[in-house]
């Protein structure tokens, strides 16, 4: 490929070439000169010395030289000398992986051979700019021998080698740089839609306890405008009464949000009742809350709760535990892998333990003593084989109470594996005054 009018001919190359030989000649020839006995030894002194400069100063060079190829090839981005009429003199690795040639092709090439969109005035421009101090920046778009083409963001700089005008070219690959941008873009664009669509509500607070933001969900569950709920000062939402599941005030110190923005971490399904002036009933929800960290900072500027109403839920466990409590039913199950037992409140108020402590199986049967007690083993493992079960039997509770009980159970299956028992107890104390209060050994 031939070179832009300006770039060295062969035979300025070829007189380099031989002056580079003559000056080795020369050193060859002191050294000759410096070996003879004849010389003058004042003379072979000076030559020797000045011998071991010359090959110290080439060392010196050669080393440069190794950095500075290190160091370009080093730059993750595509970098090109020009000469001022914008041949190549060198390239780095990353502008040879750009352009898919070798360097030896480069440096056959001109600035505009490899660019040809920058068109025949951007080496004016360059230079005007130059004259500004300032460096010029442009885009423009290659089309490779393979077909490829890719868009390219060039910031290119004069600057004076030896007082020669040289040009320095960054060149930089847009293309995944859009592509990351557009992912961005269109995560983003998903992500906003499926906040506004999904059947949870997301609210985002502030630190001073004000609404930044929050999705249409939130404002149906909230029977409110997004605007109104963005106009409610702080001083507003403290007067929201939120309770917890025993019907309690939550302070608001320990409401999900507020504890999201004072530890920085995390509050994950938290129960929430929300009584409302404008609505006519409670709603109940389950809260989550994540606190954000701009960048750089070490405290949270605001928290996202996301939250599902679980009223009818709720209303359905209340309508339960008291149905439990007047029947005097409480309800457990086991799990046959993990033996682990979960208890109703109202089998807690039956065994007289209080709910904070937990019942494990054996804690369970040491209610039970003597034949009662094998009648509820022989019960276990006849349920796995026969599916359902049902006696009546003495305990004790953990006070010294006697009640009489009636347990039924029933198997759970998935498919055809069974994992666990289902079972109840109810207190029929009351309902047989006459039956005996013990149990025969």
């Amino acid at each position: 490929m031939e070179r832009k009018q300006g770039a060295p001919d062969e035979a300025v190359q070829a007189a380099q070439q031989n002056a580079n030989a003559a000056d080795a000649d020369i050193w060859t020839q002191l050294t000759t000169l410096a070996s003879r006995s004849e010389s003058d030894p004042v003379l072979r002194l000076l030559v020797s010395e000045a011998i071991a400069r010359f090959e110290e100063l080439r060392g010196v060079t050669a080393t440069i030289a190794s950095r500075y190829r290190a160091l370009v090839d080093a730059v993750p981005d595509a970098v090109i000398i020009h000469d001022e009429a914008g041949n190549v003199l060198d390239a780095n690795e990353a502008a040879c992986q750009l352009y898919r040639r070798s360097r030896d092709s480069l440096l056959q090439s001109s600035m505009l051979e490899l660019n040809p969109e920058l068109g025949t005035d951007f080496l004016a421009s360059l230079h005007e700019t130059q004259a500004n101090g300032c460096s010029l920046t442009t885009s423009s778009q290659i089309l490779r021998d393979d077909g490829s083409i890719s868009q390219l963001e060039l910031h290119a700089r004069e600057y004076l080698d030896a007082g020669r005008i040289r040009i320095i070219a960054v060149i930089r690959d847009l293309g995944p740089r859009e592509v990351a941008i557009q992912q961005l873009s269109d995560s983003e664009t998903w992500l906003r839609q499926l906040i506004l669509e999904i059947d949870k509500g997301v609210v985002v607070w502030g630190r001073r306890g004000e609404i930044l933001s929050s999705n249409p969900f939130a404002c149906r569950t909230f029977q409110i405008n997004e605007a109104e709920l963005l106009a409610l000062t702080p001083d507003q939402l403290e007067r929201w009464i939120i309770i917890d599941a025993q019907g309690d005030p939550i302070p608001r110190s320990e409401m999900p949000w507020i504890r999201a923005l004072e530890t920085g971490r995390a509050q994950e399904s938290v129960m929430c009742g929300l009584q409302l002036s404008h609505m006519p009933s409670t709603i109940w929800l389950s809260v989550s809350a994540v606190p954000h960290f701009s960048p750089g900072q070490e405290e949270p500027d605001r928290a996202a709760t996301v939250f599902t109403e679980v009223t009818r839920l709720q209303r359905d466990a209340l309508m339960f535990a008291h149905s439990q409590s007047l029947n005097m039913i409480g309800t457990w199950e086991l799990d046959f892998e993990t033996q682990t037992l979960l208890c109703s409140a109202q089998l807690h108020a039956i065994l007289d333990v209080p709910n904070a402590i937990p019942l494990s199986r054996e804690r369970f049967l040491d209610h039970f003593q003597g034949r009662d007690l094998d009648r509820f083993r022989i019960a276990l493992a006849s349920v796995r084989e026969h599916g359902f079960d049902q006696f009546e039997a003495l305990l004790t509770t953990s006070i010294g109470r006697k009640r009489r009980v009636r347990i039924r159970m029933r198997l759970l299956q998935s498919g055809e594996r069974a994992h666990g028992v289902f079972g109840t107890l109810k207190d029929i104390t009351a309902e047989t005054p006459g039956a005996p209060l013990d149990s025969s050994p």
